[in-house]
């Protein structure tokens, strides 16, 4: 046999190995992560660039939603959320 046959007759059988392999990680991996990002007290929900090192986020700290501010010195509260306000913006979050 020629060695491009064996090559090719290789990537006839790993190649799909692989491809079913992925879609397995895709596809039990993600609920897996989902799983954990469920029963953390603090949830990110937005991020947002304002310049170069500053950023706008909107987080719920053990329940309560925030937006605070995130810069290479300091994080600091700027909002408390009232619960109609971030039903809301969890809605638009859906909706995208």
């Amino acid at each position: 046999m020629s060695p491009i046959f064996v090559s090719a007759l290789k990537l006839m059988i790993f190649l799909p190995m692989i491809i079913f392999l992925i879609y397995i990680t895709a596809k039990y991996g993600g609920t897996y992560i989902s799983k954990i990002n469920n029963g953390r007290v603090i949830k990110v929900y937005e991020r947002v660039p304002l310049g170069q090192n500053s950023f706008l986020t909107v987080v719920t700290i053990a329940g309560k939603p925030y937006v605070i501010s995130n810069t290479q010195n300091e994080v600091k509260i700027l909002l408390e959320l009232n619960e109609e306000d971030f039903k809301v913006y969890e809605k638009f979050l859906k909706g995208r």
